[in-house]
């Protein structure tokens, strides 16, 4: 680590100070690697080192390595709210901790579902979409909290 620009917080963490407060944080994670996140992009969005390292220093080193090439850097997991492509053909992205899934059923119609398996729909009835950006808008407008959209559990 660079003599004077991490610091070690009370928990354990390390933080690198910035011009409007924490710029980045180094973090243990529950599997005893260290993690980081990085707050100085400039669409404001967080990014989260994608890598786990072993030991805060390391950490450190990449983030500064990421942070050297700035918010678009594959080293960075996008924002939760940037949808991604799967390897299938589907997309995803996160909502509240979890991993939300776009898919196209054999029908053609497009639906949401989360990690538990619930769909997206209205009042207790699961909607199904005619294309892939209704079903993104849908998910997008739920973790927005506009609209009726909630999770509906299958049955």
């Amino acid at each position: 680590m660079t003599e004077g620009d991490w610091r070690e917080t009370g928990n354990g963490n390390w933080v690198l100070p910035g011009l409007e407060g924490v710029e980045s944080t180094v973090y243990a994670t529950h599997d005893s690697m260290w993690g980081a996140i990085w707050n100085g992009a400039l669409d404001g969005k967080p990014r989260r080192l994608k890598a786990k390292l072993d030991s805060a220093e390391e950490a450190c080193c990449a983030v500064e390595a990421a942070i050297g090439e700035g918010e678009r850097s594959l080293m960075w997991w996008p924002p939760d709210d940037q949808w991604q492509k799967s390897k299938t053909g589907s997309c995803y992205r996160k909502l509240n901790g979890g991993t939300v899934s776009v898919k196209q059923a054999k029908s053609k119609a497009w639906y949401a579902v989360n990690a538990v398996g619930a769909l997206v729909g209205i009042g207790d009835r699961p909607s199904w979409f005619a294309t892939e950006a209704e079903a993104c808008s849908a998910v997008d407008a739920l973790a927005s909290g506009t609209g009726e959209w909630r999770w509906v559990a299958r049955s």
